[in-house]
């Protein structure tokens, strides 16, 4: 089943899958990313009713006027929540799904839950920036991944990849208020803080901190794993989450 959820300007497109009548668990992709990369993990929850989302200007949906900012993809999340009934759902965000996820937990009880995996609520540092996101161009992209970019120009309605690429570089440098999660530190929600231990783009080390900042998280490092941890290793990410249901029930 596919849904269409209008917020601030854009059109988003969700994907249902699982059961009808399960708990509530909305996927968020990460950056430059779409909704069939959050498959392989719901996949891993049949019994649930699983709404995996296209983030504002990612896959089918469009993408609006104005920057991206963390804030405002939180209120697309919250949007989607709303429009579709959703109660206390589990959100399960996978990078700048992560730092959405966070976002809506900072705000407040109405969720069951939250899941960041690689997420974070800071640029990334000065060393990490100057190695892999500065140097970053749309044509890099572009060959490094022309799989997901040629699905991108098919799939949107009005794709522009170029300016895109640049609004969610910017997105993830901008370090000015109105854009990362803040207050995590009154967040009282259950958290799972989850990422490969091997994470190149956000370290061990920033994992461990923002789950030691967090009061109510639990942390889970999988071994050998990168960032895209929850396509590397899906069964072990899902069983971490299990792990975390057996406790919401």
């Amino acid at each position: 089943m596919e849904h269409r959820v209008s917020s601030g300007g854009a059109l988003l497109h969700i994907a249902e899958r699982g059961a009808p009548e399960g708990r509530a668990m909305l996927f968020l992709h990460g950056g430059l990313g779409a909704l069939r990369e959050m498959a392989p993990l719901a996949a891993e929850f049949p019994k649930a009713r699983c709404l995996l989302m296209d983030t504002r200007g990612h896959g089918a949906s469009s993408l609006g006027q104005g920057r991206l900012t963390y804030q405002h993809l939180a209120d697309d999340a919250a949007a989607v929540i709303s429009a579709l009934g959703l109660e206390r759902p589990l959100v399960i965000g996978h990078s700048d799904g992560g730092v959405i996820a966070l976002e809506l937990a900072a705000r407040g009880p109405s969720l069951a839950g939250v899941v960041s995996i690689g997420g974070s609520v800071a640029p990334p540092p000065p060393q990490a920036a100057a190695k892999f996101f500065l140097p970053l161009t749309a044509e890099f992209w572009r060959n490094r991944f022309p799989e997901d970019v040629a699905s991108y120009e098919a799939e949107n309605p009005a794709p522009d990849f170029e300016r895109l690429f640049d609004l969610v570089k910017a997105l993830w440098l901008d370090g000015g208020p109105g854009n990362y999660p803040v207050g995590i530190e009154r967040i009282a929600l259950p958290v799972l803080i989850l990422n490969g231990d091997a994470d190149e783009l956000v370290s061990r080390l920033e994992t461990v901190a923002l789950a030691e900042a967090i009061p109510s998280a639990a942390l889970a490092l999988i071994p050998y794993a990168g960032h895209m941890v929850h396509m590397e290793q899906s069964g072990l990410v899902a069983h971490a989450i299990r792990a975390m249901l057996d406790r919401l029930a």
